[in-house]
């Protein structure tokens, strides 16, 4: 009897994956498995070169270098001086860092103290009823029976049910945990879930609901890859910069969503912990943690209204959006870091930067790239008007190449840890998105079906 009742339950519970899993043909529109593979090394430490391996450069250029070498560095591209000792000192925080607008919270949100309250400006009724009305077409569209009460029509009430179901899933580290055991009757469950609605309803709102209208999907993806959340995300990233202002300090970097799915833009990326999944692009303060833009990787986007240029210098103009002109700075790794980068923020933007930059850029001068024959935990600067430049050996064969428009004519070794104030300060800001990733993980609503 027992090993029958065993039969029983576990047919229930494969009866429930293929039920969570279906109807899948709904987003065969999305399936085009065209994943990409992204290797972004953003280690801070870089090998150095062989010193042997000297980039050649034409003979005018070398009579150049040798001319300028006793007050200047040359870059790789034979044209970029850094100079080798700092200029007029700067007293203070540079005007570039006096910030504009204070950090905290602002708008509507001033004053709230329920949590429910502050949800509601982020995810608004507006766009709750997007959701509960593109639900209800689709329920009308499979043909349903009609005296099932289970697959009724929903309502913004019902969703908000919903939503909260799933947050409390993630608190108590139940995402994971099939929806048969999360509905028991037994006394081995959660009983707000039995008395908020019933398993078979819990199961069938989690399938049908939906982000947008099915019948025009086909006709915007022709020019937008992100056609089914497109309405929703735009509105919720649209929000975060309404009621709370960043600290003075930010950082971007890049997120990888799990998603092991079929989707025509899911990226694998094998350095990060989940590998598989939707990679975004965020602005996330790197005090408080709160995460003020994103953008979503979807590749190259077909010709149309959403179609942007990909490279780090328009990238990071958008993402910088919220923040333009108010003299923040950003941290970022060596994905994203380049002169051109700086030069664009400091003069589109009126924001700086801080972050690690890779040995293979033109405007740095082979004595920071291959410093093979300087000592251990010694450091060398270099600078502009507008930007300074240090290499710190760490360890023996690795060398920590830095590029700072905060720190103006500054050759700072922090005292307690002998590195530069420069690295001192990117470790210290530079974990904000990292920070995120792991709450995110902590309170993770994701159920375990392919939708």
């Amino acid at each position: 009897m027992n090993y029958e009742r065993e039969q029983q339950y576990l047919g229930q519970l494969f009866d429930e994956v293929a039920t969570d899993e279906e109807p899948f043909d709904d987003d065969s529109s999305l399936q085009d498995d065209d994943e990409e593979t992204q290797d972004h090394n953003t280690d801070d430490e870089q090998d150095i070169d062989d010193p042997n391996n000297i980039l050649d450069l034409p003979d005018e250029i070398m009579e150049e270098v040798a001319h300028e070498k006793a007050a200047y560095y040359i870059g790789k591209d034979g044209q970029t001086k850094w100079r080798k000792h700092p200029g007029n000192s700067q007293v203070g925080t540079s005007t570039l860092n006096i910030i504009k607008f204070l950090p905290g919270v602002k708008g509507n949100a001033k004053g709230l103290k329920f949590a429910a309250e502050i949800w509601s400006l982020f995810f608004t009724n507006e766009m709750l009823q997007v959701i509960v009305d593109n639900a209800n077409i689709y329920i009308g569209m499979c043909n349903l029976n009609p005296n099932n009460r289970s697959t009724r029509p929903t309502d913004i009430i019902e969703l908000k049910a919903l939503i909260g179901l799933l947050y409390i899933c993630s608190m108590s580290k139940n995402s994971r945990v099939n929806a048969s055991d999360l509905f028991r009757t037994n006394g081995t469950s959660m009983e707000i879930f039995r008395l908020t609605m019933s398993r078979e309803r819990f199961r069938f709102l989690l399938q049908y609901i939906r982000f947008d209208y099915k019948n025009t999907r086909i006709e915007r993806q022709k020019y937008d890859k992100l056609a089914p959340i497109r309405k929703i995300f735009d509105s919720f990233n649209s929000n975060l910069s309404k009621y709370f202002c960043v600290s003075e300090l930010t950082t971007v970097d890049e997120m990888l969503v799990a998603f092991r799915g079929r989707c025509r833009f899911r990226v694998y990326m094998p350095n990060k912990p989940n590998r598989y999944g939707i990679k975004m692009y965020s602005l996330v303060d790197a005090k408080l943690f709160y995460t003020a833009n994103m953008e979503i990787y979807g590749g190259q986007q077909p010709i149309g209204p959403y179609k942007v240029q990909t490279d780090n210098v328009s990238l990071l103009s958008r993402l910088c959006h919220p923040i333009s002109g108010s003299s923040r700075n950003i941290t970022m790794d060596n994905f994203f870091t380049s002169m051109a980068v700086a030069n664009a923020l400091s003069t589109n933007h009126k924001l700086t930067i801080l972050g690690t930059i890779r040995k293979n850029k033109r405007e740095l001068s082979l004595e920071f790239v291959q410093p093979a024959k300087r000592p251990n935990q010694i450091s060398m600067f270099a600078f502009q008007d507008k930007a300074t430049i240090v290499s710190y050996i760490p360890n023996k064969n690795k060398n920590v190449l830095m590029l700072s428009t905060m720190h103006h004519n500054e050759n700072k070794i922090n005292q307690k840890t002998g590195k530069p104030q420069i690295i001192v300060d990117y470790n210290q800001t530079k974990g904000g998105l990292d920070t995120v990733d792991k709450m995110c993980a902590a309170y993770d609503c994701v159920r375990a079906t392919r939708r």
